[in-house]
């Protein structure tokens, strides 16, 4: 009798013979042409295009100001991670797990670990292996439209930093963000103005593609597992609203009491005028951590953190944030910022919902007790991620009952 365990089983089984069998196939890269460019940066241009299927330049220009900060284009540089000792090399700043699949992945090739093209043709692999979110991105084929960043300056940036938070995981500055908009988007046009037609991308049918154990170290990015889906027609949130790499510290009272903070936040930072909204958010954060940015549960989602109690994938991305722009990740501080961030770059639904500025009528909610109860309910299922619609209902009801005559009563007038 075949039972659904049985069909399971069995499909797991398929599944695994089929990707050993593309991993086996993967495993060379079949002869190509050099490096084609006058530089370096025209090298990673050409092969982005002609080979990994990157057709919006700012995703390239993102790419370029990364590479720039990790290694200044060379491909046997180092840095020394100051607090673990680490050493990290080549353009991705590879180290542990992934700098030895670099090296195997080089030597079954026959190229050089520590060449451009061994480092290039290891990125592809990268993106077709561990990190196919990141592919997507760069692709312009994101699974959450939110990723689809414009062929701009400020795509550009937007590239450089997902791609540090999501790809190299690790940088020293906001330099690779500046740059890619500043310095590499208008080089990348003019690699394109001078390229020849037949350079337009196109991926290849079998490439370079070394399988990366299972055991890589890289984390993939929140939008597989933790963002809410955005509407299609999302776009930039307006510029009253936190930029994902604001660097100053809020103007927020520092002598203040958290939940006076998290409101100053919302309304000066991010520009949020509807105090119902607000209650939304902070009837969440009272019910998740009782304002404490230090607060630690353990449930079936496993070790959750802080005001909005991230875990997993998001949780690491809120580490990694803080720490590359120099704030302490259990601080209000920080993470209010990565929640700005957050919201500019996965979250963009709930940022245009918060700020009254959705095209959907059925979520532009009103000014008063019920609007706070809806949007209570909405933070909670879209952002906060809760299954629970009965927990989300409760939180829809804190924000109505208590939470918006407090903002009105207690922080509004301040």
């Amino acid at each position: 009798m075949i039972t659904r365990r049985k069909i399971g089983v069995l499909a797991k089984a398929a599944v695994s013979i089929i990707s050993a069998a593309v991993m086996f196939l993967s495993n060379f890269v079949p002869a190509n042409a050099a490096m084609t460019g006058e530089s370096v940066q025209e090298q990673i241009y050409t092969f982005m295009k002609t080979e990994c299927g990157v057709t919006n330049d700012a995703a390239i220009a993102g790419l370029l100001g990364c590479i720039d900060i990790n290694s200044s284009f060379n491909p046997k540089g180092t840095v020394q991670n100051m607090q673990s000792g680490t050493v990290m090399y080549g353009f991705g700043l590879w180290t542990g797990t992934r700098l030895n699949n670099l090296k195997t992945f080089c030597k079954n090739n026959k190229l050089d670990w520590q060449s451009t093209e061994g480092q290039l043709r290891f990125i592809k692999n990268e993106w077709d292996t561990v990190f196919p979110n990141v592919k997507r991105v760069m692709q312009g084929n994101p699974n959450d439209p939110a990723f689809k960043f414009e062929d701009s300056a400020d795509g550009a940036y937007s590239f450089a930093v997902y791609l540090t938070l999501q790809y190299v995981k690790y940088t020293i500055n906001d330099y690779a963000e500046t740059s890619a908009k500043d310095t590499y988007y208008p080089m990348v046009k003019q690699f394109a103005s001078a390229a020849p037609a037949q350079t337009q991308a196109q991926a290849p049918v079998a490439n370079a593609a070394a399988p990366a154990p299972a055991t890589n170290a890289a984390a993939p990015a929140p939008a597989t597992n933790a963002a809410a889906p955005a509407p299609a027609q999302a776009q930039a949130p307006a510029a009253n609203t936190a930029a994902p790499a604001q660097t100053q510290a809020p103007a927020a009272n520092a002598d203040a009491g958290t939940e006076q903070q998290v409101y100053n936040f919302l309304k000066q930072n991010m520009g949020i005028n509807n105090n119902a909204a607000i209650a939304g958010v902070m009837a969440n954060i009272e019910q998740d951590s009782n304002f404490d940015p230090k607060a630690h549960i353990t449930d079936s989602y496993g070790d959750r953190y802080g005001l909005c109690l991230w875990y997993g994938t998001r949780l690491e991305n809120l580490q990694t944030y803080c720490k590359h722009y120099n704030l302490d990740w259990q601080s209000t501080d920080g993470q209010l910022k990565f929640m700005a961030y957050e919201w500019n770059t996965y979250f963009k639904n709930v940022n245009k919902v918060f700020h009254n500025t959705t095209s959907s009528q059925d979520y532009n909610f009103a000014d008063d007790a019920n609007g706070a109860d809806q949007f209570g309910a909405f933070f909670a299922i879209q952002y906060v991620r809760h299954e629970d619609n009965l927990l989300s209902c409760s939180r829809g009801d804190r924000a109505k009952d208590y939470t918006y005559q407090r903002v009105l009563s207690t922080f509004a007038g301040k």
